[in-house]
């Protein structure tokens, strides 16, 4: 069971006024992560978290994989460490 977070960030498709165009506050930034932030529940990962940080924070760029068996392979949390990422940084 994944946990959500206790205030979500504005959602400017569903925010925006029927038939219009929602202004742009910069109080209020676009933020369309379309899955569930696990908070807590994220464990085992932080150190990938932090490199990930590390990284963006020098101006690099960076991808998150994690090599199996000569290739990546899916089902080992890179897209959970991308979403986490992006809630705690917003």
């Amino acid at each position: 069971m994944t946990a959500e977070r206790s205030s979500n960030p504005p959602d400017p498709v569903h925010d925006t006024p029927a038939g219009g165009v929602a202004d742009y506050d910069p109080r209020r930034p676009v933020f369309a992560v379309p899955y569930r932030q696990l908070a807590d529940q994220f464990r085992g990962r932080e150190a990938a978290l932090q490199e990930v940080r590390q990284q963006l924070d020098a101006g690099r760029r960076t991808c998150i994989i994690q090599a199996a068996g000569g290739h990546d392979q899916g089902g080992l949390g890179k897209t959970q460490v991308a979403v986490e990422y992006a809630y705690r940084y917003l």
